[in-house]
């Protein structure tokens, strides 16, 4: 967008584990940050998201005061001003990153902590019932054909597929290593699941090697991987290391059992992996269906990694990859489609 010839104004809530960028600066004319409103006792949280009412903060609404600029809402949970009187006449866009309620009542299904999983299934509820403020936003941006499906269900009149914006490029290493590897962060509850799946019912059959790599990995796969010699656990690696483990696999298996959004670690292999086995969930109507090995069970999984375990992967395999993405995933093209909706409302305002 800044490429487009944008002035943003960027507002962002901080987290303690997590610093405002300085590349920011190069492209952003303002920054604000703002904390959230964790406090326990609020009246809202009967009735709202948690990932929505603890971002209310009073300066927020006061710094979108200060012009009369569109409105990009990054995520539903950022909304909780959508609807606000004095927003009324401003041109707001929602980009969605999944069917949020479906995301988290996936989270609550997986999940075994008691207090969790009651938390993933309240806030599921609480989202489905929440969506409905989209009516009250000019465009909504779908990032998946899935999604777009959905929200268009939901008698939206104004949704658009805008697919992932990415950090990517192309940049294939055709020489392999003998391992296969899944990849994640670890201590999301779909991650953990897809990771011990791979585990107990499809590595446990066979003895090609495995390796997870991934932050803060449950002490549960831990335990699982110990008796099994072909498959190693990475914690913690650093973003070289990361890079290094995805360019060296000789294939990467990506199984999930939650069909939301798009998953950019899928993005982040076909940019930089070799060989790729999916599930259905992973990549239907994404458009990369033909890039993917597709098997949707622990004996097709296993089938498949017999199949590519001596495959070579080539430079065709390159320049095809290259000519899918391009179609599908190209961030000027789709920082375009965003400026053509922003550039129709303004006039219609």
């Amino acid at each position: 967008m800044y490429e487009l010839g944008y002035q943003i104004t960027l507002h962002c809530y901080e987290y303690n584990d997590r610093e405002i960028s300085e590349e920011l600066n190069k492209y952003c004319f303002r920054i604000y940050t703002y904390t959230r409103n964790f406090v326990l006792v609020n009246p809202l949280k009967f009735y709202m998201p948690f990932i929505v009412f603890t971002r209310n903060h009073r300066m927020l609404l006061h710094q979108l005061l200060h012009d009369d600029a569109p409105i990009l809402f990054e995520g539903l949970h950022t909304t909780y001003f959508l609807n606000h009187p004095k927003l009324r006449k401003r041109v707001k866009l929602v980009r969605m990153h999944n069917i949020e309620h479906d995301y988290y009542a996936a989270l609550g299904k997986n999940e075994d902590n008691l207090f969790n999983k009651i938390y993933y299934h309240t806030e599921a509820f609480l989202l489905k019932k929440y969506e409905k403020i989209l009516h009250k936003t000019n465009a909504v941006l779908a990032i998946s054909s899935n999604d777009l499906k959905q929200l268009e269900q939901r008698k939206l009149t104004n949704v658009h597929l805008v697919p992932a914006f990415h950090g990517f490029e192309l940049n294939i290493d055709i020489e392999s290593k003998y391992y296969a590897l899944y990849h994640g962060k670890l201590n999301v509850n779909e991650n953990d699941v897809a990771a011990q799946f791979l585990v107990k019912e499809v590595f446990s059959k066979i003895d090609y090697p495995l390796v997870i790599a991934g932050n803060n990995p449950t002490e549960e796969l831990f335990e699982l991987i110990k008796p099994y010699k072909h498959i190693r656990l990475i914690k913690n690696p650093n973003m070289k290391q990361m890079e290094d483990i995805i360019k060296d696999a000789h294939m990467h298996v990506l199984p999930t059992f939650q069909a939301t959004g798009i998953k950019l670690k899928l993005l982040h292999v076909l940019y930089n992996g070799k060989f790729i086995i999916a599930n259905k969930q992973m990549i239907e109507n994404t458009g990369l269906t033909e890039l993917v090995t597709e098997a949707n069970s622990a004996d097709e999984m296993v089938n498949a990694i017999n199949s590519l375990a001596n495959k070579t992967f080539d430079l065709n395999e390159t320049e095809h990859r290259n000519k899918v993405l391009s179609k599908h995933f190209n961030n000027m093209e789709n920082a375009k489609k965003i400026d053509a909706i922003i550039n129709q409302l303004t006039q219609i305002k």
